[in-house]
C-alpha cells in the first residue's frame, strides 16, 4: 500500500497587516522604474515628494514617473486624516460654500450672448415637455433615501415609507392616476403620507485628503428625479451625438488622438453640481420645463444638525442631476463655439468637457464669469505648435490618461487602510493577486522584476504555491497574466490549462471549518475540467481534473485512476470523497465562461 507523505503546516497567524504590503511594493516600484523622487524623511507612505519636472519628458519615462507618484493616490494609510475629520471638515465647507454659489448680476454683453445662445440651444434640445413621458419614466431605484436605509431599500419596504416635498406628493398623486398597477400597490401597502421638508447631508470617502458630499433624496425625489433624469437623457440621445452609456469610451479616443495632435482640450470642473443655481436653471432651460425640475428639488438641507436654505440646485443622490449638469455644460460649451465660429467637436459628460483647443481659454473665462470653477489640475488644454513635439501633448479624461498617443494611466489600488488595518490571509493573497494583475496590465514583466518578486515572495509566505488563472478571472482569483520562468524559480505554481476554447470548471471558495485548534480558513483555489474528445473512441471520455501542483497526492497510483493518453496531466476521481482537502471541505460551483 502506498503511502502519502504529509506536509507539515507552518503555524500562521489568523489575520495579517496589509498596509506594509503597499508600502513595500511602491517601495519596489521606485527602484524597478528607476525615477529620481525624494520623499520626505525617507517615508514612501508620504504624499510629500521632491523630483524634477517631468511634464515635457517622453511618454515612457511620463508613465513611470506617474506610476511612482500616483500608486497610492487613492489609498488611505493609516496615518492619514480621519475620515471624521475629513467629514466635519467637508460639511463645514459645504456649509460655507452656498453662500458662494450665484450667478454674477448684472451679466456683461458676452455673458448674456452665451446665455441666449444656449437657450436656443436647450430648447432644442430639449423639445416640448410632456408630462405623460415624464411620468411613464418614473421608476423606484434601489438607493437609500430619507428613512430607508440602502440595507432595506427593497420595493415593498418603501411603499410602507413613502415621504417627498408637498410638489412631489401632487405630481405623485398625478402618476397614480395614470397607472392602475401602481395605484393598487400603493394603496394597499400605504399608511402614511409622510411629508419631508429637508434632507440630510452626509458625507463618503473620496480620497486621502476630502470626503464627498452626498444628500440621499426623499423616495418620491427618487422616483421622480430618476424619471426626469431619463427623460433628458433620452433628448440627447436623439437631438445630439451624446450617448451617456457610450460617451466614455468615445471621451477616452478622443483623448487619445487630442494627445497626438493637440487639437481638442479636455477640461474639467471643481464642484460641478453643487455651482448650478436656480438661477442658472432659469436662464438656460425653457419656461415649460421649469415646473417639473422645481418638484424633484429640495429648498431646504440639514448639515450637522444646522438647518441650512440650499443654494445648490442639484446635488449628489438626485437622479436627474447627472443627465441636467451633462446638458447645461454642453449648450454653454457649443453656445461659445457657435458664437467663436470655431469648427471642431464639442462633447460632455457630467462635468468632463472636450472642446477644440482654440476656444478653450474663452470657454473658461465663461465659466468663471457665471460662477463656475475649472479643476486646473485636470484641465490640459496648451495650444499646439510647429516647433513643439507631439509627445508633449497630455489629455485626460474619463479615466483615460494620453501622452503621445500613448496611455500613461497608472495603476491605483484603492483601499481604506484604516478600516482594513489587518485582514486573514485569505484576503491578503487576494490583494496581492489583484496588485499584480493591475500592474501587469499596464507593464511587461521585464519592466518591474523586483515588484513581482516581492509580491509573489508575500503569496509563498501566506500559501505554498503560486495560482495561476485563465484571462477572464476577476482580479483576486489568481494570476492571469504571462510572468517569465525566471521569477518562478523554486516556487510552486498551480495552473490551469485547457484544451477545448470554453472550458467548463468549478470554483473553490475557501470557508471558515471549526476544528480542535481553532478556526481554519482556505484562501481562493481554483481548478478548471475540461473534456478531452477522442476521435477514434466510441464511448465519451470522462471529465479531467487537471493536477493541482502541490497537492499530497504526487503519484499517478495514489489517484486510484487510469491516465489517458494525450493529456498533458493526470486525470483524479470526481467522487465527492477525490475533491476534499487533507484537511477540510470546498465549496464547489460550477461556472460556464461567455462563449464569444
Amino acid at each position: 500500500m502506498l503511502s502519502v507523505k504529509k506536509h507539515k503546516r507552518r503555524k500562521k497567524s489568523d489575520s495579517v497587516a496589509l498596509e506594509p504590503l503597499f508600502r513595500a511594493t511602491k517601495e519596489a516600484l521606485i527602484h524597478d522604474l528607476d525615477v529620481d523622487v525624494n520623499y520626505s524623511q525617507g517615508n514612501v507612505g508620504s504624499r510629500e515628494v521632491e523630483y524634477a519636472s517631468y511634464t515635457a519628458s517622453g511618454p515612457h519615462l511620463f508613465k513611470r514617473f506617474k506610476q511612482v507618484l500616483d500608486f497610492d493616490k487613492r489609498l488611505i494609510y493609516s496615518s492619514d486624516t480621519s475620515f471624521d475629520t475629513l467629514t466635519k471638515d467637508a460639511l463645514r465647507k459645504f456649509r460655507e460654500s452656498q453662500a458662494e454659489f450665484h450667478v454674477p448680476e448684472p451679466l456683461n454683453q458676452r455673458e448674456n450672448l452665451v446665455i441666449a445662445k444656449s437657450r436656443e440651444i436647450c430648447a432644442a434640445v430639449l423639445g416640448t415637455f410632456s408630462y405623460d413621458s415624464w411620468f411613464d419614466s418614473c421608476s423606484f431605484g434601489k438607493r437609500a433615501a430619507v428613512g430607508l436605509p440602502y440595507a432595506k431599500s427593497y420595493l415593498d419596504v418603501r411603499f410602507d415609507r413613502l415621504s417627498g416635498t408637498e410638489m412631489q406628493w401632487a405630481a405623485f398623486d398625478h402618476c397614480l392616476s395614470r397607472d392602475m398597477h401602481l395605484f393598487r400597490a400603493v394603496r394597499e401597502r400605504l399608511t402614511t403620507r409622510k411629508t419631508v421638508n429637508e434632507i440630510s447631508v452626509t458625507a463618503v470617502p473620496k480620497s486621502f485628503k476630502s470626503a464627498r458630499i452626498i444628500a440621499p433624496d426623499t423616495i418620491l425625489g427618487g422616483f421622480l428625479s430618476r424619471g426626469l433624469g431619463d427623460y433628458i437623457r433620452w433628448r440627447l440621445e436623439k437631438e445630439t451625438h451624446i450617448n451617456l452609456s457610450k460617451q466614455q469610451y468615445r471621451h477616452r479616443l478622443w483623448a487619445r488622438n487630442a494627445s497626438l495632435k493637440g487639437h481638442l482640450a479636455t477640461i474639467d470642473m471643481s464642484k460641478a453640481s453643487d455651482s448650478f443655481t436656480w438661477r442658472h436653471i432659469q436662464l438656460i432651460v425653457p419656461e415649460d420645463w421649469h415646473h417639473a425640475l422645481d418638484c424633484v428639488r429640495t429648498r431646504r438641507c440639514n448639515v450637522d444638525g444646522d438647518v441650512v436654505d440650499l443654494t445648490s440646485y442639484m446635488l449628489m443622490g438626485s437622479g436627474h442631476t447627472f443627465p441636467l449638469q451633462t446638458l447645461l455644460f454642453y449648450c454653454l460649451a457649443e453656445a461659445t463655439r457657435l458664437l467663436l465660429k470655431r469648427r471642431g467637436r464639442v462633447s460632455v459628460y457630467g462635468d468632463d468637457i472636450i472642446v477644440p483647443t482654440s476656444m478653450s481659454t474663452h470657454l473658461i473665462a465663461v465659466f468663471s464669469s457665471l460662477g463656475f470653477t475649472i479643476n486646473s489640475d485636470k484641465s490640459f488644454y496648451d495650444e499646439p505648435d510647429t516647433l513643439r513635439p507631439s509627445y508633449t501633448f497630455f489629455r485626460e479624461s474619463c479615466g483615460g490618461d494620453y501622452k503621445g498617443g500613448i496611455d500613461v494611466r497608472p495603476y491605483m489600488p484603492e483601499c481604506d487602510l484604516q478600516r482594513e488595518g489587518r485582514v486573514p490571509r485569505g484576503t491578503f493573497i487576494a490583494w496581492c493577486h489583484k496588485i499584480i494583475n493591475g500592474l501587469l496590465d499596464r507593464w511587461e514583466a521585464c519592466e518591474i522584476p523586483l515588484t513581482l518578486n516581492y509580491l509573489l515572495n508575500a503569496i509563498n509566505s501566506m500559501k505554498r504555491s503560486v495560482c495561476f488563472v485563465p484571462a477572464w478571472e476577476v482580479d483576486h482569483a489568481g494570476i492571469r497574466h504571462y510572468i517569465p520562468p525566471y521569477l518562478l524559480i523554486g516556487r510552486e505554481c498551480s495552473y490551469i490549462k485547457y484544451e477545448d476554447s470554453y472550458p467548463t470548471y468549478w470554483r473553490l471558495t475557501f470557508v471558515e471549518i471549526k476544528r480542535e485548534r481553532g478556526i481554519f480558513e482556505r484562501p481562493y483555489l481554483w481548478y478548471s475540467y475540461f473534456l478531452h474528445k477522442d476521435a477514434h473512441a466510441r464511448t465519451p471520455t470522462p471529465i479531467e481534473l487537471l493536477k493541482f501542483i502541490g497537492s499530497p497526492l504526487t503519484s499517478e497510483e495514489s489517484l486510484g485512476v487510469e491516465t489517458v493518453d494525450g493529456l498533458f496531466s493526470p486525470s483524479v476521481a470526481l467522487d465527492g470523497e477525490a475533491r476534499k482537502d487533507r484537511a477540510g471541505v470546498y465549496r464547489w460551483k460550477k461556472r460556464e465562461p461567455k462563449r464569444r
